[in-house]
């Protein structure tokens, strides 16, 4: 039942939110979709190396244009990497974490076709270890970062760059302290004006 709502209401976010595209457009739907690599900036503890390590992103979302600078958009991002912590005694130290949430973007075009933009928002992370004495768990994220679109005249199809950092507490597995994570994507777009 928790994860159907949490489905749910992932669903209707994607049906309202979303965008980090499109900034030629007054008013667009935009689909999009990222590949990229995770860093993790931090480690599990202070006095040890236990850490979840790097690895490849993939995700994608929808964004709505709500103006010519502003934008709303919603998005899912998975990340399989490891889970480095000897005390565990892991039989399995495969972990993929599940990073979801909605953002607002502010943007502008520019005469080169280049359209940077900023954004900040909410979300969560959930943290699945293959191990099966590990159970998952959710834990809620803020993010920021930035990126910029290529618009070319008339193209629908839009090529974007874009860094951000999630902030979340890791807070199981013997385990207390803010994570901080910074995942780089290329992607493709498509907007759909309305």
């Amino acid at each position: 039942m928790k994860h159907q709502c949490h489905t749910a209401i992932f669903l209707v976010c994607v049906l309202v939110v979303a965008a980090s595209t499109g900034w030629a457009q007054t008013a667009a739907v935009v689909l999009f979709m990222e590949g990229g690599r995770n860093g993790v900036m931090t480690t599990l503890a202070d006095e040890t190396s236990d850490e979840i390590t790097s690895g490849f992103s993939t995700g994608g979302g929808l964004s709505l244009m709500i103006g010519p600078s502003f934008a709303i958009r919603a998005h899912v991002t998975g990340v399989r990497s490891k889970l480095r912590a000897p005390a565990l005694a892991l039989q399995d130290s495969s972990v993929t974490r599940l990073f979801y949430g909605a953002d607002l973007l502010v943007g502008r075009a520019t005469e080169l076709g280049l359209a940077p933009y900023a954004f900040g928002g909410i979300g969560a992370v959930r943290i699945n270890p293959e191990d099966p004495d590990r159970r998952s768990f959710t834990a809620f994220a803020a993010r920021v970062g930035a990126g910029f679109n290529y618009i070319t005249n008339g193209s629908p199809i839009i090529p974007f760059l874009e860094g951000k950092f999630w902030f979340y507490d890791f807070n199981r597995f013997g385990f207390a302290k803010r994570q901080v994570d910074f995942i780089a994507s290329i992607g493709l777009a498509l907007a759909i004006p309305f």
